[in-house]
């Protein structure tokens, strides 16, 4: 294992597979059911306005 990633909502399930498309081997460690958590509080929603121009590709 190279990689431990904490959480599978959005951005942990994203970050880790990336990952993986790189070459690590990683391991997805979450609570509960994934994509259960905040990212289904906040109903999948990536806020875009009001972000500082370097962050929008990221989001």
């Amino acid at each position: 294992m190279d990689v431990i990633v904490l959480g599978g909502g959005l951005m942990g399930t994203a970050s880790a597979y990336f990952l993986v498309r790189r070459g690590a081997r990683v391991t997805l460690i979450e609570r509960n059911r994934i994509g259960t958590g905040a990212t289904v509080a906040s109903f999948g929603n990536i806020r875009r306005t009001g972000r500082h121009l370097s962050q929008l590709p990221l989001a």
